[in-house]
C-alpha cells in the first residue's frame, strides 16, 4: 500500500510540474517533442488514475448550493477508453447500466459527460471543469460561463 501511495505521489508530482507554464524551456520553431512528451504524461496519468475505475458520488450540490448527494447514492460511473480523449461511459444505477459518452479537452482541464435524457442522470450531462484530481478523488464544477451557480460534483474511486 505504501508503495502505491509513493508511486501515485510521484506521478501527481510529475503532472504538477508539467503544468507550470513558466518552467518551460525555449523550444526551437518546429520542435514539438517537448509538447508531445507532456501530452504523453498527461494521457498516461488520465488512463492510469481515471479510466476504467469505478467512481461513486461523494458530494453533489445543485445550482443553489443544496446538498443533493443522497439522490445519487449507489450510482457507479466508469469512464472507458476509446482513445485518450473520448470514449464510452457506463453509469450503473441499481444494477441497470446506462451507456453514454465522455470526452476530455486536450489539456485534461475539462470533461464532458453526455448521458441519455430521462434516465434521472441529467445532473451529470454537462461540460465539467476539474478543480481537483488527487489520487482517488475528483472534484468538478460546471465549465465557467455556463452560469450554473454553486453546482458541484465530487467523485471518489471505489
Amino acid at each position: 500500500m505504501r508503495y502505491k501511495i509513493f508511486i501515485y505521489s510521484i506521478l501527481i508530482g510529475i503532472l504538477a510540474l508539467s503544468s507550470f507554464e513558466s518552467c518551460k524551456k525555449d523550444i526551437p520553431v518546429g520542435d514539438t517533442s517537448s509538447t508531445k512528451d507532456a501530452d504523453n504524461i498527461n494521457e498516461k496519468i488520465f488512463e492510469k488514475f481515471i479510466m476504467d475505475i469505478p467512481w461513486t458520488v461523494s458530494l453533489a450540490t445543485d445550482e443553489a448550493g443544496n446538498d443533493i448527494t443522497s439522490s445519487f447514492t449507489g450510482i457507479v460511473c466508469i469512464i472507458r477508453k476509446r482513445s485518450y480523449y473520448d470514449g464510452p461511459v457506463d453509469v450503473i444505477v441499481s444494477g441497470d447500466t446506462t451507456h453514454g459518452e465522455w470526452k476530455a479537452s486536450g489539456d485534461y482541464i475539462y470533461l464532458t459527460l453526455d448521458l441519455p435524457k430521462n434516465k434521472g442522470l441529467d445532473f451529470f450531462t454537462l461540460e465539467w471543469k476539474f478543480t481537483r484530481r488527487i489520487l482517488n478523488n475528483l472534484h468538478l464544477i460546471p465549465k465557467p460561463g455556463l452560469n450554473l451557480g454553486k453546482k458541484e460534483l465530487h467523485l471518489v474511486a471505489i
